[in-house]
């Protein structure tokens, strides 16, 4: 979240249905992909689909607060079952996935920190087309103003001139 002059703008991936009292400014929408250990079966595999990785736990990058909540949006919307490990920390995660403890979603904002060698990138795909978050910046209609939809465009073209759609 960030707090300038009395508004909160907060960055988001679209978990839910927009409010009419917010101002719900499209970002990007980024490509999801799943971390897998070079040494699970899965990595013989192109792409991936929630439905593969039935079986493998699912490694989610979380505060202790929030586990719940990241749980049960991977597991109702993007359609990951099975086990949940978490992790502190991308390096923490990234540890867990080369140990071929599980498989772990990432989304490609920006840059992503390179792969190791022990490490593959899948797409993660639903009927064959890659599966995409819906990122934003949002903030209430009231709070609007010049500077605040201003920032939030220069945001916008700072994330899209790193490669996203």
């Amino acid at each position: 979240m960030i707090r300038s002059g009395g508004v909160d703008l907060v960055l988001s991936d679209q978990r839910r249905a927009f409010s009419d009292e917010y101002i719900n400014f499209h970002l990007l929408y980024c490509d999801c992909y799943v971390e897998v250990s070079n040494r699970s079966k899965l990595s013989a595999l192109a792409q991936v689909s929630p439905d593969d990785l039935r079986g493998s736990p699912c490694i989610l990058i979380s505060s202790k607060e929030q586990q719940d909540n990241e749980q049960e949006f991977y597991q109702n919307t993007l359609g990951f079952s099975g086990n949940f490990l978490f992790a502190e920390n991308l390096e923490e995660g990234r540890l867990m996935v080369v140990g071929n403890r599980g498989v772990m979603p990432v989304e490609y904002v920006g840059t992503l920190p390179p792969l190791g060698s022990a490490l593959l990138r899948l797409p993660l795909c639903r009927n064959g087309l890659q599966i995409q978050r819906n990122y934003c910046a949002f903030w209430r209609k009231e709070r609007s103003n010049y500077y605040i939809e201003e920032f939030a465009d220069i945001l916008r073209h700072l994330l899209r001139r790193e490669g996203n759609k």
